[in-house]
């Protein structure tokens, strides 16, 4: 199963996001537009990790969250990773209580000590739109901020079917 833990997005918000999509895919050449319903931002990906190991990480998950409150983001601005492939184009997040990196980090510790395998590039909160891509993508859009609460830390797992990934929430820890 291949794995990674994130924050889902709320409903209302992934609309908006597919809004901006859309604006920004007048801008590209090409490029494979993400689905709306797999929008999230990654904590960390684990890759193929077997079965027997998914309670583990949920603990992990449900150890993190229960010593966090609730707290908000925003989404503000595009940008692009450098692909081979194509470019990733996606919407940058605004963590303005500085939350992210240190969840990010204390997990990736947590999962190293377990035995997981973890990424240690340094972390860019992102929400990817469209991977494959080509064309301009500007910096800003006057679309504005999209705000919201982030309440829990989610377990997906990533599916591959013949139109592309689907993502399906395994797990989610509530943040207090």
């Amino acid at each position: 199963m291949r794995l990674f833990t994130a924050i889902d997005i709320p409903f209302e918000q992934k609309k908006m996001i597919c809004d901006v999509s859309g604006a920004i895919h007048n801008t590209l050449s090409q490029g494979r537009m993400v689905s709306s319903e797999n929008y999230h931002i990654t904590l960390e990906f684990l890759g193929d990790v077997t079965a027997e190991s998914i309670k583990m990480i949920e603990k992990i998950l449900s150890d993190t969250a229960g010593k966090l409150s609730r707290f908000d983001l925003s989404l503000d601005g595009s940008g692009k990773f450098r692909s081979a492939n194509g470019d990733i184009v996606y919407l940058k997040v605004v963590d303005r209580e500085d939350k992210l990196a240190p969840i990010v980090y204390e997990q990736r510790k947590i999962l190293l000590q377990n035995g997981f395998k973890t990424d240690n590039r340094k972390y860019v909160p992102h929400v990817t739109l469209y991977r494959d891509a080509a064309g301009f993508v500007p910096e800003t859009f006057s679309f504005g901020r999209i705000d919201f609460s982030v309440c829990g830390l989610s377990l997906f797992e990533s599916c591959f079917t013949g139109n592309g990934g689907i993502y399906r929430e395994l797990y989610k820890a509530s943040l207090t």
